[in-house]
């Protein structure tokens, strides 16, 4: 009898010469996105970590700034706004520089629905400026929002077109020298290479007349990355952000995981759109939440089919159990959201059969999987 040739599992040349040829030109989009972030992330123990930031250019930055801002904002916004700008316990800290704080939440509508995700950023040494980090397409409905509650209050509320958003790896914000506001992502999500953190740049010293090279050098890290990429990022880790996942006055918050990325108080009293919200919370009864997505092959699908169906993602197609594929009065079990390149979340039921369909414009279904990510999953056990 003839030997088997022993293969080893670790190519000592492509690193993804063990996938099939076929298989490498459908996933080569996601293939390529895993390599640029294990570079980015998994680096030598013994190198130096690498610095990267990505330019979030679909924020943007408002103003809040008055003897009220604080007591303002408190009414309106789901996370617990004081602990923000409160000054330290410790007596003998206060003569020290206070770090720049920051908080992740939700605007909501009176029915509870929600109106923006936002980002607060405040500091004990400034107690009357508060920044927030908002969607782009959605900075005119916030600001009517906010007027809309000001009433009388001593507020002064206004873009801020000279602050630029951005999300770094591996640094902080001290390591950058145009960082005005900052600090740890509030939603506490570790990758394996660090922890997120979010700050606000000044532009006056990211001038686009220099070269990306001098940019980052100024900034402090290694590189600028785009927002595409940290939009491939954070489908990956099953991070929601903006209208594409939160639609507008349509959205519920712990459907959108707000309870899960410690955007949500629920000690802190009163706010806009509490009841519903509260209710939910303490009925503990919450049946969809948004999770990555992940395209099958289905059973008797071709590699083309499979490749075509990825093609045709898109956000608000409707998810169907299996069931559906020999059951044609089956219900809609939830939502797709953003999709890019394979990469995509669903609004989904939690429970139920795994994998689910997606129901594409032309009428097929793709199959996916459901991921939970690591921090969903020690937290919803």
């Amino acid at each position: 009898k003839k030997k088997k040739k022993h293969r080893s599992h670790l190519p000592t040349g492509n690193r993804f010469a063990f996938v099939p040829e076929r298989m490498q030109r459908l996933f080569a989009p996601r293939l390529a996105s895993l390599a640029r972030h294990v570079r980015a992330l998994h680096q030598d123990p013994c190198a130096p970590p690498a610095h990267h930031a990505f330019a979030l250019t679909r924020r943007k930055v408002l103003t809040l700034q008055g003897p009220h801002s604080v007591a303002f904002l408190q009414n309106l916004v789901t996370c617990d706004v004081p602990p923000l700008v409160a000054a330290p316990a410790d007596p003998e800290a206060e003569a020290i520089e206070v770090e720049p704080r920051l908080l992740y939440g939700h605007l909501l509508t009176g029915a509870g629905r929600v109106l923006a995700d936002v980002f607060l950023y405040g500091s004990p040494a400034q107690p009357d400026l508060l920044y927030l980090d908002v969607d782009a397409t959605l900075t005119e409905p916030v600001l009517r929002h906010l007027k809309k509650y000001k009433l009388r209050q001593k507020v002064v509320i206004a873009e801020n077109d000279t602050l630029l958003p951005h999300c770094f790896i591996n640094t902080t914000p001290k390591a950058a020298a145009a960082v005005v506001a900052g600090g740890l992502d509030p939603r506490h999500v570790v990758l394996p290479g660090g922890q997120l953190q979010r700050v606000l740049l000044s532009s006056s010293a990211l001038s686009s007349e220099v070269t990306a090279a001098a940019t980052a050098a100024t900034a402090g890290v290694d590189s600028f990355l785009s927002q595409e990429e940290y939009d491939r990022l954070r489908l990956q880790l099953g991070l929601p952000e903006g209208p594409v996942d939160l639609p507008s006055e349509e959205a519920l918050p712990l459907e959108a995981n707000l309870d899960l990325l410690n955007g949500v108080s629920w000690t802190k009293g009163c706010y806009l759109g509490q009841e519903l919200t509260a209710r939910t919370h303490f009925k503990g009864v919450v049946r969809k939440r948004i999770v990555p997505l992940k395209p099958v092959q289905r059973e008797g699908q071709s590699v083309q089919q499979l490749r075509d169906g990825i093609a045709q993602l898109q956000p608000g197609l409707d998810i169907y159990p299996l069931e559906a594929l020999d059951n044609i009065k089956a219900r809609v079990i939830g939502k797709t959201r953003t999709c890019i390149d394979g990469e995509l979340l669903g609004l989904v039921r939690l429970s139920g059969t795994d994998p689910v369909l997606i129901q594409l414009a032309d009428g097929s279904y793709l199959s996916a999987e459901k991921v939970i990510p690591q921090w969903m999953a020690d937290k919803i056990e």
